[in-house]
């Protein structure tokens, strides 16, 4: 039996604080941003991802590559990877993530530096025409990726992010994604009394492996004081394999968007099948509960994250579940023990399952 709260299975990243955006305009010829990171594995990339925020006035073209890295600085050194590491596009007044198809796909290594450059291609970009890119999120956190950072160049010369935020970027072959390609984080809420929003938890393990969940930590907005709500674990049919009741008036002060609370069941913990799925997160019982969210463009844009394309928002209208596979509420369960089939207890098909602890 693994010790209580030793194993965890993370939505990531986790939320540390109220998330917020960071954003920068590239507003000259000679400006640019880079974002660094280490390659995870052999792969022959098609697309580079960027997070288009705002344009004011008209936009320019602006170029995205792949460059080497220059390994004196750690900045991008401005030569391609290989010829045809690049692409072009116009951004748009829309706020989401964009996928730029590379004019040849070329081929990256596993533990070699690169950075993906967003700089100007051509058209009139000046101080009334430009478009403004996201480069990182306060107060997410994740130990995923943990070396990838930004840089930004006013005029020609790069300037490292001089903190721990959550840098923002993507890479994808013919069959994978790699990076933090998240387009935006909002919230989504059981405004109703029996409505749920939860994450439908995939299933972990083989059949006659068993699990219990101790507890959950959830990223929301603090509801108003006097109230409760459910949290728990539902099955496919909706029914309740256990909950707790939380009073409002036991977390901080109300309103406050992307809290993080953690709760822990009591009584007796039910026994879940690892090839079985479930539904975990809060029911409105008392008071509208809205939780924190991951956005992406595509499912597959939460390849690079535990449990990839199959672990998502799903909510329940008093009668059915209704699931949003580009959505991922931050939920994090707290795992009380595994028993591995064939005999034996063990953590470690939390490992195997690539799930990540």
């Amino acid at each position: 039996m693994a010790t209580a709260n030793q194993h965890r299975i993370l939505s990531f990243p986790q939320s540390v604080g109220s998330p917020t955006f960071n954003t920068q305009g590239l507003t000259a010829s000679n400006s640019r941003l880079g974002y660094i990171f280490m390659a995870e594995e052999d792969a022959t990339i098609s697309h580079l991802w960027v997070r288009n925020v705002s344009v004011t006035g008209v936009s320019p073209v602006y170029r995205v590559s792949l460059q080497t890295l220059n390994s004196a600085t750690g900045v991008p050194s401005g030569s391609l990877v290989a010829v045809g590491a690049e692409g072009t596009f116009t951004p748009s007044g829309s706020t989401g993530g964009v996928w730029v198809a590379l004019t040849t796909p070329v081929s990256i290594t596993r533990g070699t530096f690169y950075g993906i450059v967003i700089d100007y291609s051509s058209g009139t970009i000046d101080g009334s025409n430009f478009a403004v890119f996201g480069t990182a999120v306060n107060g997410l956190a994740s130990t995923e990726n943990s070396l990838a950072y930004f840089a930004y160049a006013a005029a020609g010369t790069y300037a490292k992010s001089a903190n721990s935020q959550f840098t923002l970027f993507g890479y994808k072959s013919s069959s994978k994604v790699y990076g933090r390609p998240i387009s935006t984080m909002s919230t989504t809420s059981a405004s109703s009394s029996g409505h749920r929003v939860t994450s439908k938890v995939p299933a972990l393990g083989g059949a006659g492996t068993t699990y219990k969940v101790r507890g959950i930590r959830i990223a929301l907005t603090t509801p108003s004081s006097s109230s409760s709500f459910t949290a728990g674990i539902w099955d496919s049919a909706g029914t309740a394999l256990q909950t707790v009741s939380v009073d409002t008036d036991q977390l901080r002060s109300s309103s406050v968007a992307g809290s993080t609370a953690e709760i822990i069941f009591s009584g007796t913990l039910s026994t879940l099948d690892a090839d079985t799925a479930y539904y975990v997160g809060v029911e409105n019982s008392g008071t509208t509960i809205t939780l924190t969210h991951l956005e992406v463009a595509n499912n597959e844009d939460f390849d690079p994250f535990p449990a990839a394309r199959n672990l998502y928002l799903s909510t329940w209208n008093g009668s059915a579940w209704s699931d949003t596979t580009t959505r991922r509420p931050i939920i994090e369960l707290i795992i009380d023990d595994v028993t591995v089939s064939g005999g034996g207890t063990s953590g470690s098909i939390l490992m195997l399952m690539g799930i990540g602890i």
